[in-house]
């Protein structure tokens, strides 16, 4: 069935069009307005319809290896969204309208450009899964350590040190489970073994 075909289907709940080799999305796909999941991954999307904004009951989004040059705006406009993957794009940063996904959860943002993390990732309180795997960080987001995130996946990228003030916050922090950082660079050499790195829930190479 067409892409506009569906769009007839306004009750629908559960929409996957992965793997369709879609360049883009109708317009139209505003009228699906039950939608609360939907997968577009592995397409060649660039980007989304200005309509996207209309489907505000979703909460888990897959646009995974969709080809997106850029961090599409329109999904600011999802208040609903608890869970969404970004993962294997061409992203190299979101924008500051991010934050208004306040219940968002669940993020990976792994196999993309991302040198830093947005100050507005401060705000994003209800977020306990971040994965950033094989981006391009240099340095360690400091971001994170004001945030109740549990799991964090930063493995390969190319972070060289710790700062001392992040070690302690590792060291003292209540809520993260998992912070993974084996790939990266890290210099042994300048702080062979600290205790932060002896920790269970850190993983780094040996």
């Amino acid at each position: 069935m067409p892409p506009d075909e569906i769009t007839c289907l306004s009750h629908l709940k559960e929409l996957s069009l992965e793997n369709n080799e879609l360049t883009l999305l109708p317009e139209k796909i505003a009228a699906l307005k039950s939608l609360t999941f939907l997968n577009l991954s592995h397409n060649k999307l660039c980007c989304l319809p200005a309509s996207f904004v209309c489907l505000t009951n979703l909460r888990a989004l897959w646009l995974s290896f969709a080809q997106l040059s850029s961090f599409p705006t329109e999904l600011c406009h999802l208040p609903l969204l608890e869970t969404l993957s970004l993962e294997g794009n061409e992203i190299n940063c979101v924008c500051d309208e991010f934050a208004s996904l306040s219940n968002l959860k669940w993020l990976s943002l792994a196999k993309n450009k991302v040198q830093l993390l947005n100050p507005c990732f401060l705000r994003l309180q209800q977020l306990r899964i971040l994965n950033l795997e094989s981006n391009l960080l240099e340095n360690f987001p400091e971001v994170l350590m004001s945030m109740q995130v549990a799991n964090v996946n930063l493995q390969k990228n190319r972070i060289t040190y710790i700062p001392q003030a992040i070690a302690d916050v590792l060291i003292s922090s209540l809520t993260l489970s998992k912070l993974d950082l084996r790939g990266n660079a890290l210099n042994h050499e300048l702080n062979p073994r600290p205790l932060w790195m002896q920790l269970d829930f850190v993983f780094v190479d040996a």
